[in-house]
Parts: C-alpha cells; sequence; structure tokens
C-alpha cells in the first residue's frame, strides 16, 4: 500500500520566497547632492536605469551612507519611460532623517512590468550611499 502513495517537493518556482534576492543596489563613490543619480555598476541611472525583468512589486527600501546626514535627505526611485525621460514612482521614497546614517521602510507597491529603475536623491546629500531595492514577484 505504501507504493500508491509517494510524496514529492513541490517544484522550485512554486516555493514561497522572502523576495527577489539579493536586492537591486544603486550606490555612489563620494558625496551625492541633490538631483544626483546613483549609480548601477559605474554607469549613472539617470542616464541607464537598472532593467528588472516581469512583474513585481516593492516591498522595502533600505538605505545606508558612510556617515550620519546633516539634514533629512531623500532618495525617490523613478521609472525610465523612454531614451532619457523618467518618471517619479508614486511613494517610493526613503528619507534618511537628520543625524542617522540609514533608513528602511516597507512598501506594497506595484510596479510596470519589466521597469527600468533609477534612483536619485531629492533633498539633503550623502556620502557613498547604498540603497537596496527589494522586490517580490508579481501576480
Amino acid at each position: 500500500m505504501s507504493d500508491l502513495i509517494r510524496q514529492f517537493s513541490a517544484p522550485w518556482y512554486t516555493q514561497t520566497s522572502p523576495g527577489v534576492t539579493p536586492g537591486f543596489i544603486f550606490a555612489e563613490n563620494g558625496n551625492v547632492g541633490v538631483n544626483k543619480f546613483l549609480r548601477v555598476g559605474s554607469a549613472s541611472s539617470g542616464l541607464t536605469g537598472f532593467p528588472i525583468y516581469g512583474k513585481n512589486r516593492l516591498v522595502q527600501l533600505r538605505i545606508s551612507n558612510s556617515s550620519n546626514v546633516s539634514s533629512d535627505t531623500t532618495i525617490q526611485l523613478y521609472e525610465r519611460t523612454g531614451e532619457s525621460t523618467f518618471s517619479a514612482i508614486q511613494d517610493a521614497a526613503i528619507t534618511i532623517l537628520t543625524g542617522s546614517y540609514e533608513a528602511q521602510k516597507a512598501f506594497d507597491l506595484t510596479l510596470t512590468d519589466n521597469v527600468e529603475l533609477s534612483a536619485k536623491v531629492v533633498s539633503g546629500s550623502l556620502s557613498n550611499p547604498v540603497l537596496n531595492v527589494f522586490l517580490m514577484p508579481g501576480i
């Protein structure tokens, strides 16, 4: 009778996961002021965004800076919509508060399919920032 019932592991693509791992990283070496896009590798995300395949949801942003900021500093995510056009993704921003060097924020935002992401400092200034963008596959 035991030969009639067999247990199999579910396919890898049906397993529950904490999201797309590792997160997508934007960073910059040195000081970064207002209206400066962070880099993806060695390219500015203001010239070429981070291309992300498929349907995804933004679930968390985490940013770290090499020192405490002297004023509230906000980084906004953008979607590249054309060769040289970018549109702010509504509510997809994170702020490091004065006197802190890091911040994290949870989200549940659906992104455009096959989005190309960019990250820009919209207030304050940073020094050697690293921004982690955490996504979950969408349905």
